[in-house]
């Protein structure tokens, strides 16, 4: 029925393959094109064209496979000798390697890149891939024991039809051991297979304690069932009824075998049940600990099984044809593998990646009806310094004793819980430890203070801190401005908390702890980073993964205590509503305050009081006004906005009400709202005063501005107004010895510079809260971006199921939340992802739709990437474009970059574009010069183009020199730089 299986043709089934996947990859990226060729040119030192060669060779190979496979069809002997057999095998050979050498050329680019070019259809690919291995490896196992078997005819031929079997079935053979471990690599690339099996191996490796008492007593019925299985076992072929095997062996050895089966099963559930309380407050880590050890488990009642399946099976092969029973015996062998294969391919796809890994703290929950950030259990507070009205500041920078430990340590990233919290402190945490031989350093600074080019790694920081006698009975909050990708503090021995993800401002309630006196502060940190790290329990688990900018470490920014009245005002949130204007420039407005106060206190279980509200104009009437952070000084309280607003509020504190919020709705008139050219600002005053005499009254400003950004058709629009955008990525990074810290001060000079530049737009990381305070004073616009760039479809599936987007995206958003300069959040940069890239944009267009409808969410999608539908979610179009650097024909800036655009512009009609990147490097004569100036023709002359960002202000410190200023601040592009300030005061001369 079935005949000879000719294997002879997988080789070249296996070449159109590959043929159709270089084609697909090659088309998909035309505009890199050119840039290939400049590769190859390096390489080669010769200028040839690269990609119209390599497609020219697989075309050749494409078709002859094709005619291979069709004069196998027809029985045509034409090609039927050994050479053209080998050339399949040879072209498989080829363009592995090319696969190779592109799949490992970048980072970002490896075989997962499969998946996310395929988007929605990636599924569909890694099951074929799949299936298709299983099938291939049993038809080249069946046809090479039937071509062994047969004899050549002739010279070379086989019966006059094909070539000697034995050499197909070797060729065959050598395709598959090339072929069949790429498909499995690609399949392993898929992203649930990588994000399973990256927390499975997590979990194996630093979760699970081999040394536990059920594993000895599984291992030990484990071996007990194996020796029996081989002493009891008939063979499987004998396994049918009417065999003379002795099936069921003597009745000691049949109890202890099941004895041992139950004592492992027993074994497996004591360990599922310990993992999952070792582990608290994770969960789902016991049944991933189980697993393998019940795969294992099956291995000795495998001969019961064929057993089984050979005793239903025997009735049916005695009818069996010899072909049929070839079937039938395949049959039975998959459903004895089945399980496995189940294990390894399907059961990652099946189900839902479990969270193994530090729980974020940061969330948002409803409080008397309204959205309120939390960090754990403490409101998430504001971060503007409030003089010292109704608070105490107690600076925390200077010298600190430290001590560099070394490498990331996976520890850092697991549950603050038993063990583990052993694997983070070796006692470096209390009073007692010696650190005499520690080193003193500057708090705040990167790590390239302490150690010259090491930026991954932990260090431990210690001081004793005196706290004043003004402390006491004051609600003590310990704030950082910034901080390393963990940050754990103890004070005198005491664990006080930790915080994830760097960049984003957290704090702690430190009021138990820090009774006036003399206490032991004590922080650890570690700023891993898991691109390069030869520890991949980091890899795809935190943010940022990976990147080509540098990243600060230890304790970079401002960090201090703030000690407030027992009840105090932890935030007011800010927003303007409807509005009306007949010039943009001012009008009426709706404005929504909502405060939120409450006390970490746990004595008064009858709190209650009045909040008074009130909104002043700010007026900086100097340079050095613009630098204060006492904001309250410059409040205009003369001149009210709006008349005080009065609310009461209640706290039952043992009950467990400790906070209360309240909204505020004005209609206002004759509101100067914010701009570019006109950065108007207000305060809002927020005062506290309770029904406990001993509580003092708290005082609250904090910074706002009103305005309204939305788009309307191409046009991006700023309170009715069309708004252009001319602009600059800002990279706030120095060169050692002053490394990562920037001061006040720093701040406000880098962007007096970025503003002299007629530069009104900014894209930059996750901001210090200082500098925010000057975007807005100075008229930035800021598109704020947490670290989620060159993210693929692992990173954002991990991220989603961890819960640390919510985590990050609370903490960036609640923290600027009333900055009028920041209009973007940026969602991500270049991420080299589909499926996972759309989920995430939609689950943060709905996140920030709950909580701060107020800005346009963008992301910075990778120039070639035009076909990516990820904006259907967006109200705007954001591309980088680098049409001529690295795209399309070479220095031909106007050109190329204007088709991107159009490209992008064709694909999202109806959307405003804002260019989020461009630009060259230095070295090359005129060349930055020409693409700044051949880029601004191609966007000035498309109305749909909003805005342009060049890349960059000032370089990153791995990045290509790209910047005007270098690492260290000097101007090194000078002639860009004064065309810039012409070029870009002309394209934004129509703003109000």
């Amino acid at each position: 029925m079935f005949g000879r299986v000719k294997i002879e043709v997988i080789p070249s089934l296996f070449c159109i393959a590959l043929v159709a996947l270089f084609y697909y990859i090659i088309f998909l990226n035309v505009p890199y094109w050119p840039f290939v060729d400049d590769i190859a040119a390096t390489i080669f030192h010769a200028r040839v064209p690269f990609i119209l060669i390599l497609l020219t060779v697989l075309s050749i190979v494409g078709i002859f496979c094709i005619v291979y496979l069709v004069s196998s069809i027809f029985r045509l002997t034409i090609l039927q000798n050994r050479v053209f057999n080998t050339i399949p095998v040879a072209a498989i050979t080829f363009m592995i390697v090319i696969m190779s050498i592109v799949f490992n050329y970048t980072d970002r680019f490896n075989l997962g890149g499969i998946f996310w070019l395929a988007g929605e259809r990636g599924d569909a690919i890694y099951f074929s891939i799949v299936l298709g291995t299983i099938v291939i490896v049993v038809l080249t196992i069946i046809g090479t024991v039937q071509a062994f078997k047969e004899s050549p005819m002739g010279t070379g031929q086989y019966r006059g039809k094909r070539f000697h079997p034995r050499y197909s079935s070797i060729m065959t053979i050598l395709a598959d051991a090339m072929i069949i471990p790429l498909l499995c690599m690609m399949a392993f690339y898929h992203p649930r297979m990588q994000s399973y099996w990256n927390t499975f191996t997590t979990i194996m490796t630093y979760y699970f304690s081999w040394s536990a008492t059920p594993v000895y007593i599984w291992g030990t019925c484990w071996i007990i069932s194996l020796a029996l299985m081989k002493i009891r076992t008939p063979p499987i072929k004998h396994a049918v009824p009417g065999t003379n095997e002795n099936e069921l062996g003597p009745v000691v050895k049949r109890v202890l075998f099941w004895a041992s089966m139950v004592g492992q099963l027993a074994s497996l559930i004591w360990l599922g049940i310990q993992s999952d309380i070792d582990t608290a407050p994770l969960s789902g880590v016991g049944i991933h600990v189980v697993l393998p050890f019940a795969a294992m488990s099956v291995i000795p009642i495998i001969p019961w099984i064929g057993e089984l399946i050979g005793r239903v099976m025997h009735p049916l092969t005695l009818r069996l044809s010899k072909p049929k029973l070839v079937f039938s015996k395949l049959l039975v062998l998959a459903m004895v593998i089945f399980p496995v294969y189940w294990i390894i391919f399907f059961q990652p796809m099946a189900v839902d990646p479990i969270t193994i890994d530090l729980p974020p703290t940061a969330h948002v929950s409803n409080v008397n009806g309204i959205k309120v950030p939390f960090e754990g259990e403490l409101v998430y507070p504001s971060f503007e310094m409030q003089g010292n009205v109704s608070r105490e500041y107690l600076d925390l920078t200077g010298t600190w004793s430290y001590s560099r430990v070394g490498t990331p340590n996976p520890a850092s990233i697991a549950p603050r819980t038993g063990r583990f919290m052993a694997g983070i402190t070796q006692g470096q945490h209390l009073p007692s430890y010696d650190d005499s031989t520690w080193n003193q350093g500057p708090i705040p600074g990167g790590y390239e203070t302490y150690n010259p080019g090491k930026y991954n790694g932990v260090t431990w920081f210690r001081r004793i801190v005196t706290i004043p006698s003004s402390f006491e009975n004051r609600t003590v909050l310990m704030k950082f401005n910034g901080g390393a990708a963990f940050t754990d503090v103890w004070i005198d021995g005491n664990y006080i908390g930790y915080h994830e993800y760097c960049h984003t401002s957290f704090a702690f309630d430190v009021t138990a702890w820090v009774t006036p006196g003399s206490h032991l502060f004590a922080i650890r940190t570690d700023s891993a980073i898991a691109s390069g790290l030869s520890d991949k329990r980091f890899q795809y688990r935190i943010f940022p993964d990976f990147g080509d900018v540098l990243y600060s470490g230890g304790l970079d920014r401002l960090f201090y205590l703030e000690a407030a009245p027992a009840a105090m005002i932890f935030r007011a949130d800010v927003r303007m509503g409807e509005f009306t204007t007949s010039n943009h420039v001012n009008g009426s407005a709706e404005i929504v305050v909502d405060v939120v106060v409450g006390t970490t206190w746990k004595t008064n279980d009858a709190l209650s009081g009045t909040i008074t509200m009130g909104i002043f104009p700010l007026i900086f009437p100097n340079e050095t006004a613009m630098r204060s952070l006492n904001t309250r000084a410059y409040m205009n309280d003369s001149q009210p906005l709006i008349a005080t607003q009065v609310a009461t509020f209640s706290l039952a504190v043992q009950s467990g009400t400790r906070y209360f919020a309240h909204r505020f709705v004005i209609s206002t008139t004759n509101v100067q709202y914010w701009s570019t050219k006109r950065p108007n600002l207000y305060a809002v005053s927020v005062n506290l005063t309770t029904n406990d005499p001993s509580i003092p009254k708290d005082q609250f400003v904090t910074q706002t501005g009103f305005r309204n950004v939305t788009t309307e058709g191409t046009e991006l629009r700023l309170n009715g107004a069309d708004l252009k955008l001319g602009g600059a990525t800002v990279f706030f990074l120095r060169n050692p010895p002053i490394a990562m810290h920037f001061s006040p001060d720093d701040y406000f000079d880098q962007l007096l510079e970025v503003k002299e530049a007629s530069i009104n737009f900014i894209r930059v990381g996750v901001l210090d809260p200082v500098m925010c305070l000057y975007a807005d004073r100075l008229g930035l616009v800021v598109d704020e971006e947490p670290s989620v760039h060159w993210a693929n479809d692992v990173n954002l599936l991990i991220g989603r199921t961890r819960g640390i987007f919510n985590h990050m995206w609370t903490e960036t958003v609640f923290r600027d939340k009333n900055r009028p300069s920041i209009l973007f959040w940026g969602g991500c940069n270049e991420p080299w992802a589909t499926t996972s890239l759309w989920q995430y944009l939609k689950w943060l267009r709905e996140f920030l739709d709950t909580n701060d409808a107020e800005r346009i969410l963008v992301f910075a999608c990778a120039s070639s990437q035009d076909w990516n539908p990820a904006y259907q979610y967006l109200r705007v179009c954001t591309p980088n474009v680098y049409g001529g650097t690295f795209e399309g024909e070479k220095l031909a800036f106007e050109r190329e970059i204007g088709a991107c655009v159009d490209r992008y512009h064709v694909a999202n009609p109806g959307k405003p574009i804002i260019n989020l990147e461009w630009g060259y490097w230095r070295g090359e004569g005129d060349n930055m010069l020409k693409c700044y100036r051949e880029g601004m023709n191609a966007y000035m002359n498309r109305t749909e183009v909003a805005g342009c960002t060049w890349f960059s202000f000032n370089d990153a410190y791995t990045c290509c020199a790209m910047g005007l200023y270098d690492i260290n601040n000097n101007l090194v592009a000078s002639d860009v730089l004064a065309e810039m300030q012409v070029r870009y005061a002309a394209f934004t001369a129509g703003n109000l």
